[in-house]
């Protein structure tokens, strides 16, 4: 097994701890276990965009907008367009 497999599912199990948080509505807590999520498995757009919405809800706009562009432009074909929804929503653009 390589290793970049090992991250991502490591990455995915961290996830489902994440996502545990958030739907107990602990965003702080769930946005740590994001971050480690993260670290394991970089390039995935989709926790960056959830990690977008945890630090919206912590009014750290700029962060939040760092990763939500970070999304977009790991996957722009799937995160650009809700990334200029976000943007807009939020008051960025």
């Amino acid at each position: 097994i390589s290793s970049d497999y090992r991250s991502a599912a490591d990455a995915l199990v961290l996830k489902r701890v994440g996502d545990s948080y958030i739907q107990q509505q602990r965003f702080s807590t769930a946005l740590q276990w994001y971050k480690l999520v993260v670290l394991l498995d970089p390039e995935a757009a989709e926790y960056r965009a959830v990690i977008a919405g945890l630090y919206v809800d912590q009014g750290k706009y700029e962060e939040a907008i760092s990763q939500a562009k970070k999304a977009a432009e790991l996957d722009p074909q799937n995160y650009a367009s809700q990334t200029e929804e976000f943007l807009k929503n939020i008051g960025a653009e």
